[in-house]
């Protein structure tokens, strides 16, 4: 065992001067974002309650501040004090673009609140923009497949962000990255037709406004599915929204503990894979899903189509610590799903039911340190050290549960395990 060990040791001092190391140390990472959900209008049913058959279903919990409306200042205001506090920096809103025919119209009317309201400049933003929702016509289907082919679908994506660029891009607080303005497009799989020529579109849109080309990252990287070269390296980063396991019909319930050494086999994947593509990644966490509150996920049976993934802190901040092992050194950031999507019960702002929990083990999860050695062998040059039969070997091996490899080198204390 200790020959063994040894000679881990003597492979760690010989690698490790070539090491271009996803991550030397699992620091808090300089972006630390969470989903917000601005659609919430304080009794109007579709918020926070909604109508199923003869029932009337709220969310799974409730927030310490009430039912809020979000276009009251003062429930933003206490949202970026609480955020801040805590070590989230910046907000990903939902946005679905100026003018949508449904009650996904609610975001823009908040966010016009929101920039006159002084304590918004506290917190970095940017736009999450969800194609099935922002393209959506009158009397389509949640969740229905967008034809990228139908023109006036595509005019809207794009005046929709050229009114941004015009409304918000320039504000100082909006979120860049390498000093381009961040888009995060969600349901890009759930998309027809030509994505790439339409991605293209966009960014000419807001680099004719801006003068930058926006920093797209999207969800091209799933729990089941491979990223697939021809639609990730449409954009600059992928980043799931949120991993869950999909198990039976309808989905069996789980505990979040016994998901994450899928997801963390999972994330060793995509860094990989992404790095030979070269797009960035961003790791996601969240502390549980309850979809209760939210009628897209239901069936025509009025059964959830979602499973219900069961919450505890100290599985949330052993998520949050493992996550920053794969935070991306090119954008250094993580992302929470989420401060407010109570609809689907990811939420981590404060409850009456938990409190500030899950704001504290956030906190200590982001300020306890996991250090990591030799995760991905470069030259000096930036070229791959690993001939490309290799690089599959590695891929291969991250694809399956942690064992000592010459390979596989995450920790030095899994060696010695």
């Amino acid at each position: 065992m200790l020959r063994r060990i040894y000679s881990c040791l003597a492979v760690l001092v010989l690698l490790c001067p070539l090491a271009y190391p996803y991550t030397t140390s699992a620091k808090k990472p300089q972006i630390v974002a969470a989903h917000y959900a601005p659609w919430f209008r304080g009794s109007v049913e579709g918020s926070w309650t909604f109508q199923l058959g003869k029932k009337y279903i709220k969310t799974a919990y409730k927030p310490l501040l009430g039912y809020y409306n979000s276009l009251d200042p003062s429930v933003l205001s206490k949202h970026v004090t609480w955020a801040t506090q805590y070590g989230i920096n910046t907000f990903m809103i939902e946005w679905p673009g100026e003018d949508t025919p449904d009650w996904y119209s609610v975001p823009d009317e908040a966010m016009k609140v929101f920039i006159k309201n002084p304590d918004f400049n506290k917190i970095d933003f940017f736009f999450v923009y969800s194609l099935v929702s922002g393209l959506r016509k009158s009397g389509d289907p949640p969740l229905a497949r967008v034809d990228l082919n139908d023109n006036q679908r595509v005019n809207k994506l794009l005046s929709d962000f050229r009114y941004a660029s015009r409304m918000y891009f320039k504000r100082s607080n909006y979120l860049r990255i390498q000093g381009r303005p961040v888009i995060y497009l969600w349901a890009v799989t759930l998309t027809k037709g030509n994505l790439k020529k339409t991605v293209n579109k966009l960014r000419n849109a807001v680099k004719a406004e801006t003068g930058k080309d926006p920093y797209i990252i999207a969800d091209t990287v799933l729990m089941y599915t491979d990223p697939q070269p021809s639609l990730v390296k449409i954009f600059d980063a992928a980043m799931p929204y949120a991993m869950l396991k999909y198990q039976g019909k309808p989905p069996k319930n789980y505990d979040l503990k016994d998901s994450i050494p899928t997801i963390f086999q999972r994330y060793r994947y995509f860094a990989y894979a992404l790095e030979d593509l070269g797009v960035d990644f961003v790791p996601t966490v969240f502390p549980g899903f309850d979809a209760k509150g939210a009628p897209w996920c239901y069936d025509t049976n009025k059964r959830l189509k979602t499973p219900r993934v069961k919450r505890t802190t100290p599985s949330f901040k052993e998520f949050v610590v493992q996550a920053k092992s794969w935070v991306d050194p090119d954008i250094d950031m993580i992302y929470i799903t989420s401060w407010s999507e109570w609809n689907e019960g990811t939420n981590i702002e404060p409850s009456q039911q938990f409190k500030f929990k899950y704001l504290d083990s956030l906190k200590k999860g982001l300020n306890k340190n996991r250090h990591l050695r030799c995760l991905l062998i470069r030259s000096h040059s930036g070229s791959s050290v690993l001939s490309n039969l290799e690089t599959k070997m590695m891929i291969v091996i991250s694809r399956q549960p942690l064992t000592p490899s010459i390979l596989w080198i995450p920790t030095l204390n899994s060696w010695i395990r």
